[in-house]
């Protein structure tokens, strides 16, 4: 009896990106074969606005098969907005403070009509650690991640316009 692995594939997180940009997917795995539903048959494809629907949203899947014949999947959405003429968010307008902290801290967003699709914080190696329920942030709102260990973190806010990366400091 013989056990294979399947190959692990992992396209990243739902992301938004302007009408104009190029976003590049990587299905991982080399030497495996290659199925997108795009029907390319590569390691990585360029995802542009051509792909998206009328609602700007391009839904790309991929098929990965190794050299054993065992087969991995994955799926993402990505989003293209028309960031011409319009406020983004962006990383000095977003406050948080005090930083460093004790994971306690104020996160605060400015004003801008853009709708925030969601908040994760990440450690120093990319691992998400937490989620903050993206609808109860306004404003200045109290954020508290005091059960995490000293360490460097990063604040990740997608919003429907574009992605900022706060880094913070818990120190207790």
């Amino acid at each position: 009896l013989s056990v294979m692995a399947t190959p692990d594939v992992d396209l990243g997180i739902d992301t938004v990106v302007c009408q104009d940009q190029i976003y590049i997917l990587d299905a991982q795995n080399e030497g495996a074969t290659y199925l997108w539903s795009t029907g390319e048959e590569t390691q990585t494809i360029e995802v542009d606005q051509s792909m998206a629907d009328a609602n700007g949203d391009a839904f790309i899947s991929v098929e990965v098969t190794n050299t054993t014949g065992c087969t991995g999947s994955d799926e993402v959405l990505v989003h293209f907005n028309d960031c011409t003429g319009i406020d983004e968010l962006n990383e000095q307008s977003i406050q948080l403070l005090p930083n460093p902290n004790n994971g306690r801290f104020v996160l605060e967003l400015p004003n801008t009509g853009i709708e925030i699709l969601n908040i994760t914080i990440h450690n120093s190696i990319g691992e998400v650690v937490a989620h903050i329920t993206s609808q109860n942030i306004k404003g200045q709102t109290e954020i508290d991640l005091s059960y995490l260990a000293d360490g460097v973190y990063f604040l990740v806010i997608n919003s429907s316009k574009n992605s900022i990366n706060k880094r913070f400091i818990i120190r207790k």
